[in-house]
């Protein structure tokens, strides 16, 4: 009976040993389910503001097409201008040739 008893509570110990095994090791995944919960989240929020930036990023981008689209008008308006204002010297010269040529005439 002895052999039997030394046994049983060899068997008891192996099973404690082997249970208290078990809860620590799932401890440790727990921690570390917990620790990748933890790094997924972050990752999801840097993904959302990265998205964001991209978005922003986009929209810089468009707007600087609109500045320069505008800049490019405004290019094409001053040559106008230019040459409406050389036309306009133009005509003046040629009305001051003509003003000459009356107070010629006129005298």
């Amino acid at each position: 009976m002895t052999t039997t008893t030394t046994t049983d509570n060899d068997l008891k110990r192996l099973e404690d040993l082997i249970l208290n095994g078990q809860k620590i090791i799932e401890h440790r995944f727990n921690e570390i389910d917990n620790r990748l919960t933890t790094m997924e989240t972050r990752l999801t929020t840097m993904e959302t503001r990265l998205t964001t930036m991209e978005t922003r990023l986009i929209e810089v981008d468009n707007r600087l097409k609109v500045i320069e689209n505008g800049q490019a008008e405004m290019k094409a308006d001053v040559k106008t201008v230019q040459k409406d204002t050389t036309d306009l010297k133009i005509e003046l010269t040629e009305v001051k040739g003509d003003i000459k040529t009356l107070d010629s005439k006129f005298d």
